[in-house]
């Protein structure tokens, strides 16, 4: 699979086109992999980008969410169990302190 492009859009993530593709993704899961650098991405790589893209998104949307509000323990556990369904939270804790 071939990067052709990396472009950062205006709200923060970037605009990569893999295959003549475009995915969003967050600047994290471009650093983790130094897609910078890589012009070609092989499939196991490119579901791997993917997943933690998808952690990334969920994590972000539960920090706005905690930003906004201020969340009880049982409102943080249902949230975290919402997101954990989707598959995004899979083995990984999410700022659920007791």
């Amino acid at each position: 699979m071939k990067i052709t492009s990396i472009k950062l859009n205006k709200n923060g993530k970037y605009v990569v086109t893999i295959d003549n593709e475009k995915y969003n993704l967050y600047q994290d899961t471009i650093l983790k992999y130094l897609l910078f650098s890589k012009k070609e991405i092989d499939n196991t790589l490119f579901e791997n980008i993917i997943k933690d893209n998808n952690f990334y998104d969920a994590y972000y949307k539960i920090i706005k969410f905690y930003k906004e509000k201020l969340v009880s323990l049982g409102a943080m556990k249902t949230i975290n169990g919402i997101h954990k369904t989707e598959g995004s939270f899979i083995g990984r804790k999410v700022l659920c302190k007791k």
